[in-house]
């Protein structure tokens, strides 16, 4: 995807735009030499145009790493799309569209410090050495990103990537607009929590005291440290000097997990749980990301769930069981969590936190 006219770079960032509006992505303040910077207020994509190169940007809780580098302003573009369309389906509750292979006409080659995507007239050099981000890229380049996102904006995923219809008979229609299944947590206790909750969190908060070294740990290798949870809250965990942390809590008898830095005096509910070990698992698992992207370590993925879980898209949430347990997510939530979730939610806090330490992910999960 060589570099090409004014006219045709305007109609992709047209296109940027309308895509980041159609999500809900906030643009973010641009460093110099920054042509995007989208996402939330704790993960953003950006491209970039300094010293000559083409750089792909991602930045999680405020540390960012250089992701790939692409032989031109076309072909970063490409990857910035690659990386937001996805949202569009699963912002209307469509089943997502899977690219199982590198496009025939792209050439793909990994090795131990990254992999390298190729074809007739452009290339990208990425630190991951998985082919995911380079099959989607390759799938943006045949098609052209006016063409690629009108595809994913289409239910059927038609024209260029049309799913089976046997997936569309067993999914559900695009709910009509309404209220988010998971609420948001009060945690200003001027508003006043239910007897039943506050019982449970100070109940959980004694028990829940073997466990704290490990999590302490955890949290210590990305600069997070734990500070004292009341009210409903169960653990509370981030990072003094900015906005990012997390806080489990209790809300209508289960467990929230979420953001506690809200202006509102609310914790943003990112999933909840049935028991207070499986939130403390997952968040491990948040907190050992965070690790690996630090450390420069590929994503670890999973394709299907563990045996023994079950895994349900409802219109409004993402339903993980499993005996004796389960745990539903927003169905806007990146999918590939909930999917690694049941591969650890059977397993110590230690084994966890030394699988994503790992770079190949050991002993619980094999990178692929």
């Amino acid at each position: 995807m060589a570099e090409r006219g004014d006219q045709d770079s305007g109609r992709d960032d047209a296109v940027i735009l309308e895509l980041a509006e159609a999500i809900g992505d906030t643009h973010w303040h641009k460093p110099e030499g920054t042509l995007y910077r989208i996402g939330d207020s704790e993960t953003q994509f950006a491209i970039a145009h300094r010293s000559g190169r083409w750089l792909a940007e991602s930045t999680d809780r405020g540390h960012t790493v250089e992701e790939a580098e692409f032989s031109d302003g076309a072909t970063a573009r490409a990857w910035l799309v690659a990386q937001l369309a996805p949202s569009v389906r699963s912002r209307r509750g469509w089943p997502p569209i899977h690219h199982r292979h590198v496009e025939p006409r792209a050439r793909f080659v990994s090795g131990p410090s990254g992999s390298r995507l190729a074809w007739d007239g452009g290339w990208a050099v990425f630190r991951s050495s998985d082919d995911f981000d380079a099959t989607s890229l390759s799938c943006v380049v045949a098609v052209g990103i006016p063409a690629y996102v009108a595809s994913f904006q289409d239910l059927h995923g038609r024209p260029h990537f049309p799913l089976d219809p046997s997936v569309l008979r067993e999914w559900p229609p695009p709910p009509p607009e309404r209220a988010p299944e998971l609420t948001p947590v009060r945690l200003d206790p001027a508003r006043g929590w239910p007897r039943a909750d506050l019982q449970t969190a100070e109940r959980i908060r004694a028990e829940n005291r073997q466990d704290l070294p490990v999590l302490d740990e955890a949290a210590a290798e990305i600069g997070w440290y734990r500070t004292a949870a009341t009210g409903v809250g169960v653990l509370t965990y981030g990072d003094p000097r900015d906005l990012w942390g997390r806080v489990i809590s209790v809300h209508d008898g289960r467990f929230a997990y979420g953001s506690p830095n809200s202006q509102k005096g609310e914790s943003p509910t990112m999933a909840s749980f049935s028991d207070p070990g499986s939130a403390q698992r997952f968040l491990v698992m948040d907190m050992g990301a965070t690790l690996r992207t630090r450390r420069r370590l590929p994503i670890l993925r999973a394709k299907t769930p563990a045996p023994g879980f079950t895994l349900t898209r409802h219109p409004l949430k993402l339903e993980v069981e499993w005996d004796g347990g389960n745990a539903v997510f927003p169905s806007g939530y990146l999918y590939g969590n909930p999917m690694l979730f049941t591969w650890c939610a059977n397993h110590s806090l230690t084994d966890i936190v030394t699988t994503y330490r790992d770079p190949n992910g050991h002993p619980l999960l094999v990178r692929t």
